[in-house]
């Protein structure tokens, strides 16, 4: 009976130490959040521009817009499809899904910078257009991001915490 009663009491411990720790990692992100001197990244690194602050292209690529598979594609007559933007992992797609999707089977003419896309126009509609402007806010919604999950791991295990302790 008593191996029982300790054996429980070392899990409660064990219960509000991971709370502890969790609420250590949410106070840590909101702090790196808030505190980083990082930025986002320049245009100038990613792709050559022109005194405007425009992309110039390095590769042009002309086909149809087309979805599988949770990626976007242009699908060219005699040559290999080229991926224009992958919507798997945590970051969703790069340019807003609803406003492709609907855009499949029109076609499409993208701009790369090497790999990255720096241009899509969809039935001569500009449909996405890297600038420093979109490189700034994909950065503070990042930032943003990792500060609500670690204000969420600090709530959430705050409360576990005080919940466990009033039951005692």
């Amino acid at each position: 009976m008593r191996s029982a009663i300790v054996s429980m009491t070392l899990a409660k411990e064990k219960a509000e130490q991971t709370a502890r720790s969790f609420i250590c990692v949410g106070a840590l992100a909101v702090t790196i959040s808030f505190f980083t001197p990082w930025h986002a990244e320049q245009i100038t690194n990613i792709c050559a521009t022109d005194a405007h602050g425009d992309t110039l292209p390095d590769r042009l690529v002309d086909g149809v817009l087309r979805y599988f598979e949770r990626s976007y594609y242009l699908e060219r007559v005699q040559a290999d499809n080229v991926v224009v933007d992958y919507c798997g992992g945590k970051s969703g797609c790069e340019i807003p899904d609803r406003s492709l999707r609907r855009l499949t089977g029109a076609t499409a003419h993208a701009e790369f910078c090497g790999r990255r896309l720096s241009k899509l126009v969809v039935s001569g509609t500009v449909v996405f257009k890297l600038t420093q402007g979109w490189l700034n806010s994909q950065y503070e919604s990042l930032s943003a991001g990792i500060r609500r999950t670690g204000e969420m791991m600090i709530a959430i295990d705050g409360l576990l915490l005080l919940w466990r302790r009033s039951r005692r």
